[in-house]
């Protein structure tokens, strides 16, 4: 079985539909896979079972990137395409079923819009797949307790971060959002609780008034899963290690 998995090309957003992804090689354990997505979403899926092949998608002029997936697809007959980008091209592909995302309730969460695709009433939680040489560290990464001082210059070693070389972000799995408390008009001061018992800042900068406050709000005291950045906050005279939230999602128990 061929399927092809169109996603996004922005870190955040990919990560949002790899519970869909983790679906679909739940259900379909012998199907081989091929994603689209943008080069520094290609990351995330380098270990997905199944993996045939992936095909980054850089933007270029007039769509210069869709016809160039289109062209590295057409000759094949795919059994199912899943396009969460919600374009055209799923249509000019040969394919036996297709999957479509539109975004149908703006009042929502997108994982919670994106639940019946490709089927069920269930939000899809993000996840995703290691391998096994770097399971042990990347599940030390993301744990808030990981976070202090030493890893923040380590991450600041790979700099300087820009277009070609994009800072890294990171998942933090299964926290509690003790607090939210609104800075200013535009930003949230959140306290984040790890397993561990450890206490993390965490910041979502212009936040009010969007879909992310309303989820840092509506999860309050709740387990939820953070992408992020680790950051440092100077002030006083002191360094303190500081999450800068991106996105949130309810929790995942893998």
């Amino acid at each position: 079985m061929q399927i092809l998995f169109i996603t996004s090309s922005r870190v955040g957003d990919a990560i949002l539909t790899t519970g869909i992804l983790k679906y679909l090689v739940d259900h379909y354990k012998m199907a081989k896979f091929t994603i689209a997505c943008g080069p520094v979403a290609k990351g995330l899926f380098d270990n997905v079972p199944g993996l045939e092949a992936i095909i980054t998608m850089r933007k270029g002029s007039l769509l210069g990137y869709w016809r160039r997936l289109y062209f590295s697809t057409f000759l094949k007959r795919w059994d199912l395409v899943v396009d969460l980008r919600g374009s055209a091209i799923a249509w000019f592909l040969p394919a036996k079923k297709r999957v479509i995302y539109k975004k149908k309730n703006k009042k929502i969460h997108r994982i919670e819009d994106m639940q019946n695709i490709p089927n069920g009433n269930t939000p899809h939680s993000p996840y995703i797949w290691l391998s096994k040489e770097n399971k042990k560290f990347a599940d030390d990464i993301l744990s808030t307790s990981a976070i202090n001082l030493d890893v923040h210059r380590e991450i600041e070693k790979i700099g300087p971060f820009g277009s070609e070389n994009p800072e890294p972000s990171f998942i933090f799995k299964n926290v509690i959002l003790a607090t939210v408390d609104q800075i200013g008009e535009e930003h949230f001061k959140c306290l984040i609780k790890s397993d561990g018992g450890k206490f993390i800042e965490a910041m979502a900068f212009r936040s009010a008034k969007t879909q992310l406050g309303e989820e840092l709000i509506k999860n309050k005291g709740s387990s939820v899963c953070l992408f992020g950045k680790i950051k440092i906050n100077e002030w006083g005279g002191k360094k303190i290690p500081q999450i800068h939230i991106i996105d949130i999602s309810a929790s995942q128990n893998s």
